[in-house]
């Protein structure tokens, strides 16, 4: 199947597709971003939150942070058990107990992340003890953990989550920023940081402030060209987008992995390196 939008076309590798999706497809290739590019659709494609699920594009040095995702580093632990006697009640038990999930996250840190304050956003976040407490946790959503058996009757743990609410105050910070430089406030930002500069070495820290906001008036009524959701980074915003996201990739794949410690060692008095396992993102 073959759509088409004003400046692009798509194929979609899907025989059926609801209109919701089909909008969103077309809504992309209508913005003139997009021309160029190669847009391939795969077969799981749904609408989603913002943009189609399913959505792949070589677009170059332009990346989207909504089309890439809140849940940064969201992806599939899959540890090999064998043949082992599980005593279900039990492992249902431990999993309730010392798993949180939802909203709820551990009472102390379950692992010492050191890579938080390398974020280039990490002043930008709110509370960041309690990311250090979501390590370890499952989340809500389509997140789940089960075990699994093929067909030689070999048991798998299989843990899907992400990197938390790290991953959607990153995503959400650098949407926001995508919006503003589509607005045309890259002159803003530079300004921004030549106040500071100015005032720190002029000794007038105090004075800081307001002369940002008295910046900030004359870029304030500036609109974006493009809809907010499809805002996009280039440059050094772009680089510093990956940065950060390739940190909460590392931070949602220790999520998983101290999950899975957590279960096999108080179900099987073992460490999760004894067992093997492998990931998917």
């Amino acid at each position: 199947m073959e759509l088409k939008g004003e400046y692009g076309s798509a194929k979609v590798f899907a025989k059926e597709l609801d209109d919701g999706a089909k909008d969103q497809i077309v809504r992309l290739l209508d913005q003139s971003f997009i021309e160029g590019s190669t847009v391939r659709i795969m077969p799981d494609v749904h609408q989603g939150m913002g943009c189609v699920i399913g959505f792949t594009a070589d677009m170059g040095e332009k990346v989207i942070p909504n089309i890439v995702g809140v849940d940064l580093g969201c992806g599939m632990l899959t540890v090999e058990l064998g043949k082992a006697d599980i005593d279900f009640p039990t492992l249902d038990k431990i999993i309730k107990d010392k798993v949180p999930s939802g909203r709820s996250v551990h009472e102390s840190r379950k692992y010492d992340f050191d890579k938080l304050e390398e974020l280039h956003v990490f002043r930008e976040l709110k509370d960041t003890r309690r990311i250090e407490r979501s390590l370890g946790t499952l989340g809500s959503g389509n997140h789940f953990i089960e075990v699994a058996t093929d067909s030689k009757d070999n048991k798998y743990l299989v843990i899907h989550s992400g990197s938390r609410n790290l991953g959607l105050q990153v995503a959400d910070y650098y949407q926001r920023l995508a919006v503003d430089l589509c607005s045309g406030k890259e002159e803003y930002f530079v300004k921004k940081d030549e106040i500071i500069k100015t005032y720190k070495e002029q000794g007038k820290r105090n004075h800081i402030k307001s002369a940002l906001k008295l910046l900030e008036k004359e870029y304030k009524d500036l609109e974006p060209k493009y809809p907010k959701d499809l805002c996009y980074l280039t440059g050094e915003y772009r680089e510093r987008y990956l940065h950060d996201m390739r940190i909460c990739q590392e931070y949602a794949s220790i999520n998983r992995k101290v999950m899975a410690d957590i279960i096999v060692s108080n179900l099987f008095s073992k460490d999760l390196e004894e067992f093997p396992h492998f990931e998917t993102v």
